[in-house]
């Protein structure tokens, strides 16, 4: 079902509600100006992409990119398979990287981000709180 000037529900089971949205696959929800989702994806927000099989996209521009993903916050985004992003502007580019918090940024594998502004390039690495920084493998 489509609801909303120019909004296509394209697969099975798929609702688009808003202005330009589209649920492009089968079981797809898009929900806000603009917004799109992929199969067994649900985007819900203005300008909300939940572009990967599985993930969800909820906020004003977020981007759930890849397989399995989460972005959850405006401007949030997870750009890499099982990727989350939790929070205002967090960045979750790694594979299986978690960002919590408030522009934080996960882009090495398997690392995780908690607070503000905190950063992590380096794979299975761990930074934790307020403006912190984990860059080598394997560090915290």
């Amino acid at each position: 079902m489509a609801l909303g000037a120019s909004s296509k529900a394209n697969g099975t089971d798929s609702l688009a509600l808003g202005r330009l949205s589209v649920a492009s696959a089968a079981n797809a929800i898009a929900m806000g100006a603009e917004s799109e989702a992929a199969e067994n994806a649900t985007a819900i927000g203005n300008n909300a992409h939940a572009k990967g099989v599985n993930s969800i996209a909820m906020g004003s521009g977020s981007i759930a990119d890849k397989v399995n993903t989460i972005a959850l916050g405006n401007g949030s985004q997870s750009l890499a398979d099982n990727a989350i992003a939790i929070g205002q502007g967090n960045k979750a580019n790694g594979t299986d990287a978690i960002a919590l918090g408030n522009a934080s940024l996960s882009s090495g594998l398997n690392s995780i981000a908690l607070g503000k502004t905190s950063v992590v390039t380096g794979d299975n690495s761990l930074a934790l709180g307020s403006n912190t920084n984990a860059n080598g493998i394997n560090s915290v």
